[in-house]
Order: structure tokens, then sequence, then C-alpha cells
């Protein structure tokens, strides 16, 4: 038999069998919460070699984020309509999608409901062009969050959407001391990785949270399931731009927020 099937064969056993615990379901719901299972055995330095990709990076104009917000609430609520089966049909044909929507592109889908978080799913790398990521994001924050439970039809009209349109990460080219004077607070958000571990934050949490450099480094260490100062004993560390569209109100006028 094949050494890489056999391999992998293994590997499902285990998990199956490790699944079985409580203390690993939980564990199983906490990676995939920090979005890491798609990229779990993969190498950050591998993931990220988009030039050769055609990966876009340059920022969407007003009237891309506004429409980027749309399909997203546009995509929930039409899941909703219908029975949220395998077979659902995005909405793409109701919107003039630019170029930019054809770009594979890093996006996150966030949902507040009167202030507080509802969900937050996205793709932390650029492995689909922007219109599939947000359907795929928009559905998955709103019923695929386990943190929370599914987002019901009639909660929408109380829900703010936003989108976070993300830039490939790059990795920091500094010595871990020198790391929280590089850092700019609203405009980087983090990538931390060691081993199997792997945790991200976007860049509106440090504001949003009045955290500083050093805050947000710890806080990204915790969210990959390390130490606070992992980022200083060899943790890898990753930098990315987010740009940030959402609803002043839940289905309301959509707006470009910097920090």
């Amino acid at each position: 038999m094949n050494i890489s099937r056999t391999f992998y064969l293994l590997l499902i056993y285990l998990l199956t069998y490790l699944l079985t615990s409580d203390l690993l379901t939980y564990l199983f719901t906490y990676l995939l919460t920090s979005h890491l299972l798609l990229y779990l055995f993969a190498d950050v330095s591998d993931v990220i070699d988009f030039q050769t990709r055609g990966v876009g990076s340059y920022m969407l104009t007003e009237t891309e984020g506004r429409t980027a917000v749309k399909l997203a609430r546009a995509t929930i609520e039409s899941y909703f309509e219908g029975t949220g089966k395998e077979d659902f049909e995005p909405p793409l044909g109701d919107f003039d999608l630019s170029p930019v929507f054809e770009e594979e592109r890093g996006v996150f889908v966030t949902l507040t409901e009167h202030g507080l978080l509802r969900g937050c799913i996205g793709h932390p790398y650029p492995d689909s062009p922007l219109k599939e990521a947000i359907v795929d994001s928009s559905i998955s924050a709103a019923t695929r969050d386990p943190r929370f439970p599914p987002v019901g039809k009639a909660e929408m009209k109380d829900i703010v959407v936003e989108v976070t349109v993300l830039t490939p990460p790059e990795k920091i080219d500094a010595i871990p001391e020198e790391l929280p004077e590089l850092i700019e607070i609203g405009r980087h958000g983090l990538i931390v990785k060691q081993g199997f571990y792997q945790g991200l934050l976007l860049p509106q949490v440090a504001p949003e949270n009045n955290f500083d450099a050093l805050d947000f480094l710890s806080h990204t260490c915790m969210k990959a399931g390390l130490s606070p100062d992992a980022w200083l004993t060899g943790a890898e560390v990753y930098w990315f731009e987010g740009q940030i569209f959402k609803e002043k109100e839940a289905g309301g006028e959509v707006f470009e927020e910097k920090f």
C-alpha cells in the first residue's frame, strides 16, 4: 500500500477515535472556530506563495465594498428563504460583480446583533474567488460558527453584516523583540503559527478592544492555543491588512470603517 495513503488512513482512524472524547471534541471545535482545520497540516510559507497565482491585492472601491456586504446579506437571507440544502444557489446573478470578485482573496464575514458578536468565519488565505469566499463565509458565519447557535431567519432584521477583505499574509521579517514597534494598531491583522497551532485576529480586533501591540501579539498567541509570550519564543508571526465594509445598521447603508 502507498505509504502516503496508509498515513492518511491511520490519521482518519486516530481522529475518529479521539473525537469520541469530550475534551477532544471541544478542541476540535476550537480549531474550527480558529479557522485552522483547512490549514492544520500546511506550512504557512507554502500556503501564502500567492504571486504566481494571480491573487489580487489592490483595494476595493466603495462601490465594490457595498456590493460585498450586500452579497453577504443576500446570501444569508436567500439561504434562509430556502431549506438550506446542498442544492442552494447563491444570488450571484442579482449583482453586477466587477472583476475583483473573480480574484482570489481572503475574506471574513462578521455578524453582530445589538453590538454583540453573533458569528464570524472566513477564509484567512486567498484560496478561492472573492465572490465564492463571501458566499461560503456568510453561510458559515450564520450557521456554522460553533461558538453560537445558528442565526434564525427572524434575527436578520437585527443583525449588522460586516465584510473584511484581506491582503495576502506576509511573515514579519524581524527579530521578536522588534515586533511591537512594527505592528500598527488598526492597520495590521496578525497570524501566529507554531507547529500545528495557528491563530488569527483581524485588524479591527485591536482598536475595538483597546489593545496595544503587546496585547495584540499576546491575544493572537492565545487564540492559537499558545502561551501569550509564544511570539517571543519561536512562534512565527505574519501580518496582513484588511478593508472593512459594514452596515451602519441592520440592512442599512454600507460604509468603509477605518481606524
